[in-house]
């Protein structure tokens, strides 16, 4: 799941509002996949995962996974395939999709 829920299921109908209110938290693996692939343009699940993970192999599964998940959410979208630098096989290839503006961000 790339994003937490913010208010459980036992608490109070006020806890909710203001839960939707706020909008979606993404992970701190979500957050970091978007800031790699931000960084890296157009890049594929791994590559971005390698990028972000640095040094630290055991961040590389759960970075990757994060790909998946954002992209359902609309937040990044398949943009071809190619192959990985990081496997050498031909997988999918994502980049961020723009987010509209809204009427405030736009004076």
């Amino acid at each position: 799941m790339a994003y937490s829920k913010l208010a459980r299921t036992s608490d109070p109908m006020t806890s909710h509002d203001a839960a939707a209110g706020i909008g979606l938290k993404l992970t701190a693996r979500a957050q970091q996949f978007l800031a790699g692939l931000e960084k890296l343009g157009q890049a594929t699940a791994n590559e971005v995962a390698v990028s972000v993970a640095g040094g630290n192999i055991g961040l590389v599964g759960s970075i990757r996974r994060r790909a998946s998940d954002l992209d359902e959410l609309g937040l990044i979208r398949v943009c071809g395939r190619r192959v990985c630098s990081v496997t050498g096989k031909p997988v999918s290839c994502y980049e961020i999709v723009p987010q509209k503006k809204t009427q405030l961000e736009l004076f």
